[in-house]
């Protein structure tokens, strides 16, 4: 998992007014989690969390939670905290994602404060990430991802000096429910050619093209029109061969 220093601050996202934040504290060079930074943690999700309304189903929510993941606590009223290793996290984000969709909740998951619903999901996509994947999909969240792949590869490139790190930092990838592995969009970021490509699947082989080079811009104008139906990716694009 990429350095959490690579990535946007919690307050450096556009999230909604009402959020059920699930978060994972950064650890130290042992494993620990140092105890100084779970007020700053705690600090940081409760200035994004406000109330939602009638709670008495989301408490009972989070009081199940609690009770089924032992690491698992609650900050006030309203916020879940998650102190636990990634294998638990993706567990844990598995029995969530029905919750999300019933309450159009926002979710964030350390380290790095990666987003994993952002308030407006739709359950006819799936999202996969380099750290994790989700039985939904976001609008609103694919600019905020585009921006933090920008980052984090630039940020590891610059690391590696002359020639970049030749290792991928993060890309996106939203797929149909129906049928994820012929109907897609991804794409990545190259900090060389300071753009981003992203590939399309609509079907068979000769249904697969991919544009170079697009600014965050065009980039999430493509993966919107995709989300909206858009289908016709001639043109400009190219059409991939394997």
């Amino acid at each position: 998992m990429t350095d959490s220093g690579d990535f946007l601050g919690l307050e450096e996202w556009d999230v909604p007014t009402h959020s059920l934040l699930l978060v994972e504290p950064d650890r130290d060079a042992d494993g620990f989690i140092p105890a100084d930074s779970l007020p700053v943690a705690q600090a940081a999700i409760e200035r994004l969390a406000r109330p939602i309304g009638s709670t008495h189903t989301l408490e009972s929510l989070l009081q199940a939670t609690v009770h089924r993941y032992p690491l698992a606590r609650v900050a006030g009223d309203r916020v879940l905290v998650i102190e636990t290793d990634g294998a638990h996290m993706e567990r844990l984000l598995r029995d969530m994602e029905p919750a999300v969709a019933r309450f159009g909740l926002q979710m964030v998951a350390q380290p790095g404060a990666v987003p994993l619903a952002f308030g407006d999901e739709t359950r006819d996509f799936r999202t996969r990430t380099l750290d994790y994947e989700v039985r939904f999909a976001s609008r609103r969240g694919v600019p905020q991802l585009l921006r933090r792949m920008a980052r984090a590869q630039e940020t590891l490139d610059a690391q590696a000096g002359t020639g970049g790190s030749g290792m991928l930092a993060e890309f996106l990838h939203i797929a149909s429910a129906a049928t994820p592995g012929v109907q897609y969009i991804q794409s990545l970021y190259d900090s060389a050619a300071g753009g981003f490509e992203v590939e399309v699947r609509d079907g068979g082989p000769e249904r697969h093209f991919r544009a170079v080079e697009l600014d965050i811009a065009a980039a999430g104008e493509c993966f919107l029109a995709w989300m909206d139906g858009h289908r016709d990716f001639f043109g400009d694009w190219e059409r991939m061969e394997f």
